[in-house]
């Protein structure tokens, strides 16, 4: 998203149930482990971020609390992935770049 914001819609009736500020640029990769509900953003910012999601019974709303950056230097981040389905590992890549760098989160 251009604006840099993350934000989760209702699939059925198009409510936002949150939104966050994200990154400085443009969003390119988004990424969910399906186990842990875990999100991953990548961005032409250089930054890969973490984030958990939790659903709350009480409002029906969704909190985004952020767990960890990952900067990439001089790189523009275009492809970013979970590694699997936890969300323990993850792989980026950029442009001009000729390679797939793997993180692994400890």
């Amino acid at each position: 998203y251009g604006s840099g914001q993350i934000r989760l819609y209702d699939g059925m009736s198009g409510v936002v149930y949150a939104e966050v500020n994200a990154h400085a640029r443009w969003i390119y990769a988004l990424d969910v482990a399906p186990k842990t509900g875990t999100l991953l953003s990548g961005a032409e910012d250089s930054l890969v971020r973490i984030w958990k999601l939790n659903k709350s019974a009480e409002n029906d709303t969704v909190e985004i609390e952020h767990k960890h950056t990952e900067c990439v230097t001089d790189v523009q981040i275009c492809g970013a992935k979970f590694c699997d389905g936890e969300g323990s590992a993850f792989a980026v890549t950029g442009y001009d770049l000729s390679e797939i760098i793997r993180y692994t989160l400890v």
